[in-house]
């Protein structure tokens, strides 16, 4: 089904399931990182330093919260570009997660051993 006004076009509906899979995986992931922070922060009594507790408990919901904000706006650009039938948008946001992933594990070793 053509939109003759816009050039749009409706997507194959398994494409738009799938990009909607996809959206509905990041927010797995973003919610992964805010459940991540908020048992760090039960831990508040356990660990010190504290501040450094503090630290990961906001960087993980922080991640939480960014990757939820990116996953709806690449679910929305790779939804308007099967629209529009061009190529779908570089995934750019994969690698912020990935350094995000890997700065909170740093953190996470180095409470782990700091508290040995």
């Amino acid at each position: 089904m053509t939109d003759s006004n816009s050039g749009e076009h409706e997507p194959d509906p398994r494409m738009t399931l799938a990009n909607e899979r996809t959206l509905l995986a990041w927010f797995r992931t973003a919610l992964a990182f805010v459940v991540t922070g908020i048992a760090a922060a039960a831990l508040g009594e356990l660990v010190e330093p504290h501040w450094l507790l503090v630290l990961v408990t906001c960087i993980a919901c922080v991640i939480g919260a960014v990757t939820a904000v990116l996953a709806y706006v690449r679910w929305q650009a790779v939804q308007q570009a099967l629209r529009e039938q061009r190529p779908v948008p570089e995934p750019r946001a994969a690698l912020l997660l990935v350094l995000a992933v890997v700065g909170l594990a740093v953190v996470g070793v180095a409470l782990l051993v700091m508290n040995r």
